[in-house]
């Protein structure tokens, strides 16, 4: 037989273990809990985020107006003394539908005048040897579409009157197109690119001309309209 004290001892370590075995499962439901309620607290905000998301997306597609319409001259070249050849691509970046209403290449030597005033310049008629006339089919692009487009462009500068256009021929003339657009107010708008530059020689044959890659973005502080009817 076990002595009384021996089986004191058996019970004095059969509570200690019990207590250490209680101790554990009570910090084992305690972590359970925390663990649990932090999964809760994370699925709740995983859930606000993604409706703030939604919201976020609905307004940006429905709500919010994004107007970036943009044109590139990319490439360009004269044949012949006869014809100037221009490549544009036309970019709608935003989430409406944009209008291009023209495309005039222009010949001018002061910037800040023919943008006031595009008579200060020189347009050839080339209705009938433009690819694609856009003066009388506007191009509308639908939200980050794009569209390329050929202008072939006939040019005569030995009938010129170059007085009457304000242009002195010995100097270097600029080549420019006139992009015509709609603006997000509504407005006939209109940019100038910048696509390159050519030379005359005595006989009014080009001699010399350079183009270069040009982007701009489309948008304008001015536009017109046509008061005429009234």
């Amino acid at each position: 037989m076990k002595s009384s004290k021996n089986y004191i001892s058996d019970q004095t370590k059969n509570k200690a273990r019990n207590s250490i075995n209680k101790k554990i499962l009570d910090d084992n439901n305690r972590i359970f809990k925390v663990i649990h309620k932090d999964s809760n607290v994370i699925s709740g905000l995983s859930l606000i985020v993604s409706v703030i998301a939604i919201c976020a997306t609905v307004y940006f597609q429905i709500f919010f107006e994004n107007n970036e319409t943009s044109a590139s001259f990319i490439n360009g070249t004269i044949k012949h003394d006869t014809t100037l050849i221009a490549h544009i691509i036309y970019n709608n970046r935003g989430n409406r539908y944009a209008t291009i209403l023209r495309n005039t290449i222009i010949f001018y030597q002061k910037e800040d005048s023919v943008e006031k005033n595009e008579s200060n310049g020189i347009k050839f008629n080339s209705k009938s040897e433009r690819i694609y006339d856009d003066e009388l089919d506007p191009i509308v692009m639908s939200p980050g579409q794009q569209l390329y487009r050929k202008l072939n462009q006939s040019i005569d500068f030995k009938n010129i009157d170059f007085k009457t256009e304000n242009i002195n021929p010995r100097d270097t003339i600029q080549i420019g197109l006139i992009v015509g657009f709609l603006s997000p107010s509504g407005y006939h708008s209109s940019n100038i690119l910048k696509m390159g530059w050519l030379k005359l020689d005595t006989v009014y044959k080009i001699k010399n001309w350079s183009f270069h890659f040009i982007n701009k973005k489309l948008e304008s502080d001015s536009y017109w309209s046509d008061t005429s009817s009234k």
